[in-house]
């Protein structure tokens, strides 16, 4: 079998553009195999947050960082348990890729360099953490346009509407893919693989056997695993997982959709240092479960990842509703009629007992939990340590909104060596095979949660990593 192509990449994600850019500009003949009509992957539905020390914008703005710098306020605020060589592999990466960005157009927003972006993560102990005005799509903004010169200048072959299948292995090597495209059917081949699928936020039953939970997921509908699934099936790739992973706290699910939250932009504001709350969360069992306003958020996703069915409730009265800043800003007060109409997302009831009912939680429990917190506000001291206690909940209509641990990138994915080649279940490199980005799985980054930056910048930096050393040959092509 005669490779047409130097390198394959399957993907034209996160990781997947920057890897073709940098081995076309290098000489490589480049396919890139792309699952939807369109390039940029999760970029459409993601916060685009990037995080790396010693960039030319942390030093137009005086802040001292560096790579090591970077490398050691992450492993500590992840317990140490990410692949610390691949972790220095994307953090050493990092500044040059966010300083390439910047060379392609990329703008960054007014307030970076900032230590988090929305209070979303914890923060850095130094503002090492960058994003466009328009989120991912500002990345995609100087992605595709670099991506489509390439393409123009024949340097970049791509093929949309290409799901992978299977791998083409010959003598244990991968030498290429098969892809279900519109005709059919379709072989290529290529002197390296490069996985760059994403991951499987828009697959529940993966989710559920690598995850332990149920999936509500904001992922874009093609990140079903495809990279996961023909890695473990065919070559027995090995795959890092988390035993619990922790969710992103708050969501909505679609009422029409099981399984897919609604647009992050129709959340309900839940971050405290946002927004402090007025209302209460209760759980599936009617009952509070954290300090509403504890501003940690590593303690809020892990107290919800423990909750019966990982959801919860917001509860409020009316009182609240007419006082409080905007729960979801993006909600105007027909969304709110029509919603409580459906009575699925959100519940409505004058009568606490009724809405207990339509919640689906035990007889009772919110009459308890709701006079528990009144007496809380009275006396000025929550058992759980609440400390914004601004109005009791007394006042009908009561309202529920339904809320779900949620994810956009996934945890578990393919082990790599420091050079991104695919590992087996022996420890063995797959010939021909490399990984990079989602596919990796957020573990390898962040461990059992979520740290700024480090699901955006490893893919990119990374990306562009494999993209030079393919071209560079030594162990490029093993």
């Amino acid at each position: 079998m005669t490779p047409r192509y130097d390198l394959l990449v399957v993907g034209a994600g996160t990781a997947g553009l920057p890897a073709a850019i940098a081995a076309a500009d290098r000489g490589l003949r480049v396919l890139v195999v792309e699952k939807t009509g369109q390039v940029g992957g999760t970029l459409h539905v993601s916060g685009g947050q990037m995080s790396a020390g010693g960039t030319r914008i942390q030093q137009r703005h005086g802040i001292t960082d560096s790579p090591g710098d970077h490398f050691a306020d992450l492993m500590r605020m992840t317990a140490n348990l990410p692949d610390p060589a691949l972790v220095h592999r994307a953090v050493d990466e990092a500044p040059g890729t966010v300083d390439w960005l910047e060379d392609l157009g990329f703008v960054f927003a007014d307030d970076c360099p900032a230590t988090s972006h929305f209070n979303s993560h914890d923060p850095y102990r130094v503002a090492r953490v960058y994003w466009g005005p328009a989120l991912g799509r500002s990345l995609i903004d100087v992605l595709r346009p670099a991506f489509e010169d390439r393409v123009s200048d024949g340097a970049v072959t791509v093929t949309h509407h290409a799901t992978l299948e299977r791998l083409v292995v010959d003598d244990g090597a991968v030498v290429g893919v098969a892809a279900r495209e519109t005709g059919g059917e379709a072989v290529h081949l290529a002197r390296s693989v490069l996985l760059a699928t994403g991951g499987y936020g828009a697959n529940p039953q993966l989710f559920a056997e690598l995850s332990g939970y149920r999936l509500v997921s904001a992922a874009v509908p093609s990140a079903t695993g495809d990279g996961l699934r023909v890695a473990r099936g065919q070559v027995e790739a090995a795959v890092r997982t988390s035993a619990r992973p922790l969710p992103t706290f708050g969501g909505i699910e679609d009422p029409d959709h099981p399984h897919v939250a609604i647009g992050w932009e129709q959340w309900p504001v839940l971050t405290p240092q946002v927004r402090r709350p007025w209302e209460i969360f209760v759980n599936a069992e009617g009952r509070r479960f954290l300090a509403e306003d504890s501003p940690d958020v590593g303690a809020r996703e892990a107290a919800l990842r423990e909750q019966p069915q990982t959801l919860f409730w917001v509860l409020f009265d009316e009182r609240i509703r007419a006082s409080a800043p905007p729960l979801i800003p993006a909600w105007d007060d027909a969304r709110w009629e029509q919603e409580a109409a459906r009575g699925v997302a959100v519940v409505r009831s004058d009568d606490l007992e009724e809405l207990t009912a339509r919640m689906g939680v035990p007889p009772g429990s919110l009459h308890a939990t709701v006079a528990a917190y009144n007496a809380a506000v009275r006396r000025g001291s929550d058992p759980l340590g609440r400390v914004h206690l601004p109005a009791p909940l007394t006042e009908p209509p009561f309202v529920a909104v339904r809320n779900h641990a949620t994810t956009l990138r996934t945890h578990a994915g393919l082990v790599v060596d420091a050079e991104l080649r695919v590992q087996d279940v022996r420890g063995a490199h797959v010939a021909g095979l490399r990984a990079v980005g989602e596919v990796l799985g957020g573990v390898s980054m962040s461990g059992d949660g979520f740290a700024p930056g480090m699901s955006v910048t490893p893919a990119l930096a990374l990306g562009r990593l494999v993209g030079r050393q393919l071209a560079e040959g030594g162990s490029a092509y093993g």
